[in-house]
């Protein structure tokens, strides 16, 4: 059977991965909803995050393919802690290939990693992401905490302030 999956650190030329997953993946963040914030800087902001990470900040990416076209994502960061965590940073699926297990065999990737590295997986995401959080339950993942960030948009030059 051929593998779907590929685990990849660092990506030089990323392509199409990251448009459409980026802009679809900010739609339904809480950002996107803000009137205060124009939802083309929250695109930016998310195709940014997901740059970052094809291009080296996470450790690990998990890239779905179909097909040879990328329908999900999840980046991983290793956090150099007491625990060796490791913490899925971002995650986003097609929208128009949602609700037919593609994220949950991308999931299984990443549970399957780190049981083989012996590393302890966490995740944040948004309270309101119930698609989110239903996925990361059925997993077997449990909310451990809950905490608010406050995030203002200052300008497009002085980017984003988290308090």
């Amino acid at each position: 059977m051929k593998r779907n999956i590929r685990i990849i650190s660092n990506i030089s030329e990323y392509n199409g991965i990251i448009n459409d997953l980026a802009i679809t993946g900010s739609q339904h963040a809480a950002l996107y909803s803000n009137p205060n914030i124009p939802n083309n800087l929250v695109e930016k902001y998310y195709r940014q995050w997901a740059v970052n990470n094809l291009t080296g900040r996470a450790s690990n990416n998990f890239i779905y393919y179909k097909d040879e076209k990328p329908l999900a994502l999840i980046s991983t960061i290793l956090k150099s802690d007491a625990n060796n965590n490791l913490n899925i940073d971002f995650v986003e699926t097609n929208p128009n290939f949602r609700n037919k297990g593609i994220a949950s065999a991308t999931l299984t990737e990443v549970i399957r990693y780190g049981f083989e590295n012996e590393l302890p997986i966490s995740v944040v995401t948004e309270s309101k992401n119930t698609p989110a959080l239903n996925l990361y339950k059925k997993y077997g993942f449990k909310i451990s905490d809950e905490y608010h960030i406050l995030h203002k948009y200052v300008s497009e030059k002085g980017g984003w302030m988290f308090n």
